[in-house]
């Protein structure tokens, strides 16, 4: 099928998923369902995992409902920006290596056992990680904001 067509169709299955979300007795489903069809139709991945988590594939919602529910995924969002701000703070000069600095603080400091908040970070870790292998992305499809009213 030509692009053109394609697009053309797409555009058609948009204007009808609008209609059928906008109509006072039409079907979000249908509508969302329509949205899928023309977001892969377009080659729009991220458009249609939103979709198929909006229309409860479970492939998708099952792994969702978890990490949402485990506290633990919010401990890892939070200590990765954490360490994502820290690498973006301007480097002060030093005379060691880093290399050095690192050997150095491995001989200084004990080996403790993890404290709770390593230990849910790394189960936070277990499910961004699950997330990731599924396609998804935080800032698409589960934002705080759906995470919260889930």
């Amino acid at each position: 099928m030509p692009i053109t067509t394609i697009t053309a169709e797409a555009q058609l299955l948009l204007k009808d998923a609008l209609k059928e979300l906008e109509a006072p007795k039409g079907s979000v489903q249908a509508g969302v369902q329509k949205l899928l069809r023309a977001a892969r139709m377009l080659g729009d991945e991220d458009v249609a995992i939103w979709c198929e988590i909006q229309l409860g594939n479970a492939k998708y919602v099952a792994t969702l409902a978890s990490a949402v529910k485990n506290d633990s995924l919010m401990y890892a969002l939070i200590n990765r920006n954490v360490r994502k701000r820290i690498q973006e703070l301007p480097k002060a000069p030093t005379g060691a290596t880093k290399q050095e600095k690192v050997q150095s603080e491995k001989k200084d400091e004990p080996t403790r056992e993890p404290s709770d908040w390593d230990k849910k970070v790394r189960k936070g870790q277990i499910y961004l990680n699950a997330l990731t292998a599924l396609g998804l992305k935080e800032e698409i499809h589960y934002s705080i904001e759906e995470r919260e009213i889930k």
